[in-house]
């Protein structure tokens, strides 16, 4: 009884902790919220929102298409194809931007490789 209780309490643990680590922030955030974080970072206007989002959602259905695609596919080439989606996004809001809003969305995008670099070991 004991070692039925202990695998239990093990395989509950377990659960707990797949489930509280996939509700850490960062991670699947949904559009709006990236949306309108951009919009208090950038002074975005209601324009520049509705613009903004709708690159976001086709940029979100172009890396699902993309995902189904090459799903037991080569990952390098998966990647080199999500990093360069990534640039077309980008490129789409910096157009989008006006001068003041380039140079804070460029600070953005340093922060954000260098947090990919301190992540992945300097990869």
């Amino acid at each position: 009884m004991k070692k039925y209780l202990t695998i239990f309490f093990s395989i509950l643990f377990v659960l707990i902790s797949f489930s509280i680590s996939y509700a850490q922030p960062g991670r699947g955030r949904d559009i709006n919220t990236r949306v309108n974080q951009l919009k208090e970072q950038l002074n975005l206007n209601d324009k520049q929102v509705e613009k903004i989002k709708k690159i976001f959602l086709a940029r979100q259905k172009k890396m699902s298409e993309m995902r189904n695609e090459m799903a037991d596919g080569d990952r390098v080439a998966m990647f080199e194809k999500m990093m360069k989606q990534r640039k077309i996004k980008d490129k789409q809001i910096m157009d989008v931007l006006n001068k003041e809003q380039k140079i804070k969305y460029k600070k953005i995008l340093e922060e954000r490789i260098q947090r990919f670099q301190n992540r992945r070991g300097g990869f």
